[in-house]
Parts: C-alpha cells; sequence; structure tokens
C-alpha cells in the first residue's frame, strides 16, 4: 500500500515528499552533528553543555531514519532504530541532570 496522491501535473506524491523531507532533515542534522562535533573538541569550557547537545541531535536524527524505515516497510530496521534513539535520548538527559 503506497500513500500517494498524485496528479497529471506530475507532481510528487505526499509519500514521496515526506520521505525527501526525511532527507533533506537528516542531511542537515548530519553537518548539526559534525559542527558541534568539531567545536566540543576546541571548546574546553563548553563541553558540559555540548554533549547534551550531541546526543539529542543523534537522537533525532535516528527517529527521522526510523520513521524513513518504517514508511518504507523496513519494521527491522525502523525498530533498531527506535531503540537507538530511546539510548541516546536517555544519554542526553543524563548528561543535561550531571551539567
Amino acid at each position: 500500500m503506497y500513500f500517494t496522491t498524485s496528479s497529471n501535473t506530475g507532481t510528487y506524491g505526499a509519500y514521496r515528499r515526506s520521505k525527501m523531507v526525511i532527507d533533506a532533515l537528516n542531511i542537515v542534522l548530519a553537518i548539526v552533528i559534525v559542527v558541534l562535533f568539531v567545536a566540543l573538541i576546541f571548546l574546553n569550557d563548553h563541553r558540559s553543555l555540548l554533549f547534551p547537545l550531541i546526543f539529542l541531535a543523534g537522537g533525532i536524527d535516528n527517529a527521522l531514519a526510523a520513521a524513513k524505515n518504517f514508511m518504507n516497510y523496513n519494521r527491522i530496521g525502523g525498530i533498531v532504530l527506535t531503540a537507538i534513539t530511546i539510548f541516546l535520548f536517555v544519554l542526553a538527559v543524563i548528561c543535561f541532570r550531571i551539567r
């Protein structure tokens, strides 16, 4: 079953468009994670703030990837990524509490 809404004008379906938005968000979040990691290396004073942000961004990135796996009917991959997402969110909460 596909969730598409297509017309004769050549527009993309809602299902395909939502997967493209998830891909774009994954790219943006990957760039944010890399920038935060580089900042973590160089900014010794702000490490207590950067670690939870990295874990939070990684959790959001994995949650989007899990949603895309479920949309593609890849149930096992979605479940694994959901477990990793929960683990990263727990690490982010622990790091925020330690800070």
